[in-house]
């Protein structure tokens, strides 16, 4: 998979950095060895397998190592505003729950006076 003008070696080690890994550390968590991750670096390819295992162990898109960083925030925002659009439609989903839950509650609060008053009439009957 090779990523052309963007230097994945200098992606890479932006990533580690961020999240505080030693080059033995990534290489251990993603299965890779050291002198296989220094291949990387210099061919600026690296297998899928090891994209998909970083994405997951760490929650980032597999894109982020192939666009410059200018695309990676206009991705972000992107990805924000469809993120903000999903929780406006949750928090709409959640206040219609809410009504529901509340309506249902005040149907079983009336059948159990319904029942109250049931019993009390057959039992003065």
């Amino acid at each position: 998979m090779n990523t052309n003008n963007i230097s994945l070696e200098n992606k890479l080690k932006k990533f580690m950095h961020e999240y505080k890994l030693t080059v033995r550390k990534f290489c251990e968590v993603i299965g890779m060895s050291s002198a296989n991750l220094y291949d990387v670096y210099r061919r600026n390819n690296i297998d899928t397998k090891y994209l998909r295992i970083i994405s997951e162990k760490y929650k980032v898109p597999m894109w982020y190592f192939f666009v410059n960083d200018e695309q990676a925030l206009t991705n972000n925002n992107n990805n924000s505003a469809q993120t903000a659009t999903e929780k406006t439609i949750l928090k709409n989903e959640v206040k219609a729950l809410k009504k529901e839950v509340k309506l249902l509650t005040d149907l079983v609060d009336t059948k159990d006076l319904l029942i109250d008053e049931l019993m009390n009439s057959r039992c003065n009957s």
